[in-house]
């Protein structure tokens, strides 16, 4: 399944995501802080990509600011007037975000998002990895939200590494034996199976640390070879 940008798309159920609001994964989700600034958590498998996207949308003059930018939340969408409706929404997936909210207000005329008339570049920079953008569909001018499948997160996060993330040597974690062979014995160690992996591997993250352990396990992945 290609990325679909179109509004309404399938949802990330459908693309493979697996269960969304009422029924929300929240052993899926990990601490997202980006640009030093908090967005509460979001899906795992995006959490590099988002990173690295929000570090080069700051690195071009758009820094997300603190307490208007989220991610994960069990619920279905939204309304521009605030009340809900029974679609469960994509946040309730962790693979939304909504950037500098008080700046790009849901439902306000277009001339009032900063995204849409001083940030025009942004949209085009999220959609060219896999992220559509709820703008001019439904003037939810701060909504960013992944529109494809685990398959093409895995790929767009590679593609970010490289052109984002100042070259290819760090990739998807499963491609270093060596770095997981170690950081195995730390799951092990934090009573967590890894033969279970990777979906008990967000709960170790949790027990061991999530920063720490993925650095190290990162660590572990780049050092040099005996």
């Amino acid at each position: 399944m290609a990325v679909d940008f179109a509004y309404p798309n399938a949802d990330a159920a459908q693309r493979g995501w697996g269960a969304g609001w009422p029924n929300c994964q929240v052993n899926r989700m990990v601490p997202l802080v980006a640009a030093g600034v908090a967005f509460g958590s979001i899906r795992s498998e995006i959490l590099d990509l988002v990173e690295l996207l929000v570090a080069e949308t700051a690195r071009r003059g758009y820094p997300p600011k603190g307490g208007q930018c989220f991610g994960f939340a069990c619920r279905a969408t939204k309304r521009a007037d605030g009340s809900y409706t029974t679609i469960p929404s994509n946040h309730s997936w962790g693979l939304a975000i909504d950037y500098n909210t008080l700046e790009n207000v849901y439902g306000a005329p277009q001339a009032a998002s900063v995204i849409a008339t001083k940030q025009k570049w942004m949209p085009p920079l999220w959609k060219d990895y896999g992220f559509r953008w709820l703008g001019p569909a439904i003037a939810d001018w701060e909504h960013f939200d992944f529109a494809g499948t685990p398959t093409d997160a895995a790929k767009m996060t590679a593609k970010a590494h490289t052109n984002l993330g100042g070259g290819d040597a760090v990739k998807e974690l499963d491609d270093y034996t060596d770095g997981r062979d170690k950081f195995h014995d730390a799951l092990k160690a934090a009573g967590a199976d890894p033969g279970d992996a990777p979906a008990n591997w967000n709960n170790a993250y949790r027990i061991l640390g999530w920063r720490q352990a993925r650095a190290d396990f990162k660590n572990a992945a780049l050092a040099p070879k005996p």
